[in-house]
């Protein structure tokens, strides 16, 4: 295949992405980071949510703070990261896609499928694979670097994924952490075998990447704010491991697990089969991947004597590499070897149209039954029904129900964009004019990037807390004198759940009298009250639709 013919496929699946992305559109995490790092927003200097996004470094804080300080609205901003989310998510999996099957249409088709696959088995370990439809910007923008970078590297892109690579501390630096890891391991074995430098061709760019790297780190430090240390910090982290949601211990039955077991073995096996020899580096990430994914699956059951740093990290999101780097190399393989894909997209698009979830476990029994069953077929029927089965108009079959799928994808939710941009909501439109602190209830998110007003706390978010640590005791007390909740011994229902649930408070706030809200208003400086419609409180209502209610304190 011609170089010129991967650059257009990327490019084009990237801008297919991005389209998808923004049909998909949500207001974004990282617009509060912009807000913050502009000045938008007035927010006290011991309030949480302003510690956590002030401790919280990434460029994308800063790219979006200068784009909303020239002016550019939250809400245009958000639609254009849901496509940039898109964007960068389509490019990487169709360049793996293409990498393992050379068929640039089932690569451009793919990340959809694949997208529908992860949608309907909820693949990720304790941290979900995010491709497009989410507002976590930083979750699915820097996983859907780290494949394009692989992507990109796989197919001989060196300057760009070595700039990606050089940039992606300053995206993520978790991420950068476990690449760079995954690099050093694969790099000590070549060493040791005598191959090739892995390093060699990107580090031109690798270096101008890390130089931008630098510069915003640089801005970093002048914004940080430095909190002194609390004393006694360990029962504050030993309670936040019953909230936590990302760092439980995982399952030996889960799939992220077993999938990464099969993607070793797989490798070494290709490894050690001459005709697989182009594909090295592919096996090498995946063999390293596993190795550092399973190693952190360990880790997760020893939370206490693991490193505090490694823990915030999250060592097993690297097992989510090769959920999606060994559905695509099968996916690949099927099509190389003329069964196009068939088994995988037709069970797919039966999921798909019939609103069906399925288990992993359901579905890989179903395609290998159907794989093997076609493969005992084809041995045992005659020449002639062979013939029939491999005639090259079957070969389409899959293609075409890939492409309904994508009509049907496009309809759906072409009209999501325009929902998105000319939507009004009259409670938030009330927030606007609001001054003061705003308390919000129970898992309600996203309502700064809405208004550019400061909130108390977001309850649906509580592990932040463990990028500004420096926050626990002021969360405790907030979640106890509010919220009615400890810290340290939490109700069953948001044990591990990574915050509030949904309503949790409502009972509570609907019980409480004027003076016990004024005396909430004088210890934590809270003016309005923005809560779920259902909700009932002995306070003035300033403004009430089918979802919010807004009230103000006297």
């Amino acid at each position: 295949m011609k170089t010129h013919n991967i650059g257009y496929l990327l490019i084009f699946s990237a801008m297919w992405g991005g389209i998808v992305g923004m049909m998909h559109p949500h207001w974004q995490l990282a617009i509060e980071g912009g807000q913050v790092w502009a000045g938008l927003v007035d927010y006290p200097l011991d309030n949480p949510n302003f510690m956590y996004l002030n401790h919280a470094w990434t460029m994308v804080h800063q790219a979006t703070g200068l784009l909303l300080y020239a002016g550019l609205p939250e809400k245009l901003l958000s639609l254009f990261i849901s496509g940039l989310i898109g964007f960068v998510s389509c490019m990487a999996i169709s360049g793996l896609m293409f990498y393992f099957s050379r068929s640039i249409l089932f690569s451009t088709l793919f990340p959809v499928l694949y997208y529908l696959i992860e949608k309907q088995m909820h693949l990720g370990a304790n941290y979900p694979i995010m491709l497009w439809d989410v507002p976590h910007t930083y979750g699915a923008l820097s996983f859907s670097i780290v494949l394009l970078i692989v992507s990109l590297w796989l197919l001989n892109k060196h300057r760009l994924a070595g700039f990606l690579l050089g940039l992606l501390p300053s995206l993520h630096i978790a991420w950068a952490f476990f690449v760079y890891l995954v690099m050093t391991l694969i790099q000590v074995k070549r060493w040791c075998c005598k191959q090739d430098n892995l390093l060699q061709r990107i580090m031109p760019a690798f270096i101008c990447g890390s130089l931008i790297s630098l510069i915003s780190f640089m801005d970093y430090q002048y914004h940080l704010i430095q909190y002194p240390e609390v004393m006694q910090m360990k029962p504050f982290i030993k309670a936040f491991q019953q909230w936590d949601c990302h760092r439980m211990p995982l399952p030996v039955t889960h799939p992220a697990i077993w999938i990464n077991i099969i993607a070793i073995i797989y490798s070494i096996f290709c490894l050690q089969s001459q005709s697989f020899t182009p594909r090295v580096l592919a096996y090498e990430w995946m063999i390293a991947c596993g190795v550092l994914g399973l190693v952190g699956a360990l880790l997760s059951y020893l939370p206490n004597n693991m490193y505090l740093y490694i823990y915030r990290m999250i060592p097993t999101r690297v097992l989510n590499v090769n959920v999606v780097f060994l559905i695509a190399c099968c996916a690949g393989q099927l099509n190389i070897n003329n069964f196009r894909g068939a088994v995988l997209v037709v069970l797919t698009c039966v999921m798909y149209l019939s609103g069906m979830m399925i288990s992993f476990w359901a579905a890989a029994f179903t395609i290998s039954g159907v794989f093997f069953g076609i493969t005992w077929i084809k041995e045992i029927f005659s020449k002639q029904v062979e013939n029939w089965i491999q005639h090259d108009q079957w070969k389409y079959i899959p293609l075409f129900l890939m492409v309904i799928i994508h009509c049907q994808f496009i309809v759906q939710h072409i009209s999501n964009i325009s929902k998105f941009i000319f939507h009004k909501d009259l409670v938030i439109e009330e927030v606007k004019k609001t001054k003061g602190i705003l308390l919000t209830a129970s898992n309600i998110m996203l309502i700064q990037a809405r208004t550019r007003k400061p909130v108390l706390l977001y309850g649906e978010s509580l592990d932040m807390v463990m990028y500004a640590m420096a926050s626990m005791p002021t969360v405790s007390h907030i979640l106890n004198d509010i919220y009615g909740i400890s810290w340290c011994n939490p109700p069953e229902s948001v044990l591990h759940k990574g915050g509030l649930t949904s309503c949790i408070d409502q009972k509570l706030w609907e019980s409480r009298s004027l003076d016990q809200w004024i005396e909430i208003k004088e210890k934590y400086n809270v003016s309005y009250v923005l809560t779920y419609a259902s909700y009932q409180l002995n306070l003035k209502l300033v403004e009430k639709n089918s979802y919010y209610g807004l009230y103000r304190l006297p």
